[in-house]
């Protein structure tokens, strides 16, 4: 059975609220982070970007924010692409394959953009970057017992950020305390998965929900080079080294950083509202005045919605608000650990 079709069978659509799986909204923890009651896995599309060849590190130490040097087998460095202005083009995790190239995971629909961007400043360098999106299967597995239920699958299981771990089957990634990234071959005949128990099969909105709570928001074709790193909180979230040389954008973002004159910044809410904001989607005073852009959303159950928007720091009145074609909504902060 192939793997892909194993899990689009076995899904289960979760209804109001996810009561099952999910503590009171008030009893969750300061940072942002979902509590689950089981162990839950979703399958989720992502982009994958192989480059190859004997100057890559070299390559792209000079392209991206994060010290792509520290990157290794056991290892999951994240990351930004950025132009020169400062403004991310995309958003990744990096780390070595076995046959030594470095894979850049991404979001699928920023596989074109990222790869003709990096394509701009590869050509002085022996190397070669190619769209390898189809060969892998990618799924979210996350809750109470989930180092439990992956040793089924992998000797070793990483326990902090960063970590990774690979063998025959594929590799797994650590991403917060109790949320994996797991990827495999697109082909594989997973029979190994069937052994796999004490899972909850749950729909793409609810691990979409997940990782918004861990106040991390990816960067996608709506929203590319919309922001600098600093409004999207990447300084806060590990994907900026500000001790390796210069790079493609480095001047703003190290100003920026110095100086501290970040106006505006990823801020969470929930609001009630009858569709899902796409990114990009804007939100408006009631006098018309732009406020911010979504840059991400989630149901949390068939009225309410929860998502990310770069937003002013200062702006403290979310009464009726413009967002994207609804109107007069009320809008409620969620603190966010930086």
């Amino acid at each position: 059975m192939i793997i892909s079709r194993l899990y689009t069978t076995q899904i289960s659509h979760l209804d109001d609220g996810y009561r099952e799986l999910m503590l009171p909204l008030q009893r969750l923890p300061a940072n942002f982070n979902l509590t689950l009651k089981k162990t839950i896995i979703c399958s989720k599309q992502r982009g994958y970007i192989a480059l190859s060849g004997p100057e890559v590190i070299k390559f792209l130490q000079g392209q991206v924010t994060c010290d792509i040097s520290q990157v290794n087998n056991q290892s999951v460095v994240k990351g930004a692409h950025c132009s020169p202005s400062g403004t991310v083009i995309f958003t990744f995790s990096a780390h070595r394959s076995s046959n030594g190239d470095i894979i850049l995971e991404t979001n699928l629909s920023m596989i074109e953009i990222a790869i003709k961007s990096l394509q701009k400043y590869s050509k002085f360098f022996k190397l070669k970057v190619q769209d390898v999106s189809e060969k892998f299967c990618s799924f979210f597995i996350a809750g109470p017992k989930v180092q439990t239920v992956l040793h089924t699958l992998f000797d070793s299981v990483p326990t902090t950020k960063g970590g990774r771990c690979e063998n025959s089957i594929g590799w797994l990634n650590f991403i917060e305390e109790g949320q994996y990234s797991f990827t495999c071959s697109q082909g594989l005949n997973f029979g190994g998965l069937q052994s796999l128990r004490g899972l909850t099969f749950v729909d793409k909105n609810f691990a979409d929900l997940l990782t918004l709570r861990t106040g991390f928001s990816e960067v996608t074709k709506a929203t590319s080079e919309r922001f600098i790193p600093q409004m999207l909180n990447l300084d806060s979230q590990g994907f900026i080294s500000f001790k390796k040389g210069c790079y493609t954008g480095q001047e703003v973002i190290a100003r920026t950083h110095y100086r501290g004159s970040v106006k505006r910044r990823i801020r969470a809410f929930r609001c009630s509202l009858q569709s899902l904001p796409e990114p990009g989607s804007k939100i408006s005073s009631c006098s018309n005045k732009l406020l911010g852009h979504v840059t991400a959303a989630a149901w949390v159950n068939r009225k309410e919605v929860e998502m990310l928007a770069v937003i002013s720091i200062t702006c403290k009145d979310f009464n009726n608000l413009q967002i994207a074609d609804e109107t007069l909504i009320h809008v409620s902060e969620i603190p966010i650990e930086h």
